[in-house]
């Protein structure tokens, strides 16, 4: 009965085969063959961005498991775009003033009103303090939109830090860097 395997190594080997028959009283017969052999499949592995590598983590030869990180590209100016995104994100400055600002116009309105009713105001004095009423509404829910913006830049910025580094997609052997 003849074996049959096969063999990942990726550098020229000399093979010796031994063929022999599973019945003990049988005789064994032994060949040696020189040649090549193959990997059954072979990846090609890059950054999903180009760039500088920053550090090397394997070495032609070595074994590399799946998910393992193989190198890792520069991402110095991606990392201080992030530090600045996160704050950004994290500021609530803008929305506090702008809360700040929607309770006094709305104070000013009740105000009015009140005024209003004693004949002390005019139409045009309520309208208009309950026009800025509605634009301090829309300033605070441009200070949420820019707060939800921030946080999809830093989602955005850790994506393409991602990008920068170069995981294998598989078990094997290191052929070339």
């Amino acid at each position: 009965m003849m074996a049959w395997f096969r063999c990942s190594l990726l550098h020229p080997a000399v093979l010796t085969a031994m063929v022999g028959s599973i019945i003990a009283a049988t005789p064994c017969w032994a060949a040696t063959i020189d040649g090549y052999t193959e990997p059954y499949r072979q990846v090609d592995v890059a950054a999903g961005a180009p760039g500088i590598i920053a550090e090397l983590l394997v070495e032609p030869g070595q074994r590399g498991a799946e998910g393992q990180l193989l190198a890792t590209l520069d991402a110095g100016v991606l990392e201080a775009a992030l530090a600045v995104a996160r704050l950004k994100a994290q500021s609530t400055g803008e929305i506090d003033a702008a809360a700040a600002e929607l309770r006094l116009k709305q104070h000013r309105v009740d105000q009015i009103r009140g005024l209003r009713r004693e004949g002390h105001s005019s139409e045009h004095e309520l309208m208009r303090a309950e026009v800025d009423v509605e634009i301090a509404e829309a300033r605070y829910k441009v200070a949420e939109q820019a707060i939800r913006l921030h946080e999809l830049e830093v989602r955005q910025i850790e994506a393409q830090i991602a990008r920068h580094r170069v995981i294998s997609p598989t078990d094997g052997i290191v052929a070339d860097i």
